[in-house]
């Protein structure tokens, strides 16, 4: 049996964080951190190396986390990035792609495609 995924889970409203921990605990994953902005994402990802990130786009903040994304894969390029945003505009979208995430999901998203995804 393999080791859990240890997952951080970047998202600025904290019920959607609540329920995309549980998606991953109930998938057998780890999550080792939940943040909710970009500074607490940087520390939490960079100090946590955790394998998959569940990262929202918009944060609330001038930066987003396509920034986040490229920030930690500069440092931590092995870090697999699912993307599950709200944001479907094709130039949002665009944006995500540039960093080459492993996945895309719009919300809502069902809870299986989480899974699935961390299984990758």
């Amino acid at each position: 049996m393999s080791p859990a995924k240890r997952v951080v889970i970047v998202d600025d409203e904290v019920l959607i964080a609540w329920h995309l921990r549980k998606i991953c605990e109930d998938s057998g994953s780890q999550v080792v951190g939940v943040a909710h902005g970009v500074p607490s994402a940087l520390k939490m990802i960079l100090g946590e190396k955790p394998d998959y990130v569940l990262m929202d786009l918009r944060l609330g903040e001038q930066r987003d986390g396509v920034d986040v994304a490229r920030e930690v894969l500069a440092k931590l390029p092995r870090t697999k990035f699912i993307f599950v945003t709200g944001s479907k505009e094709n130039l949002s979208i665009a944006r995500i792609e540039s960093v080459k995430p492993q996945d895309i999901f719009i919300k809502p998203v069902p809870p299986a495609a989480i899974t699935q995804a961390l299984s990758k």
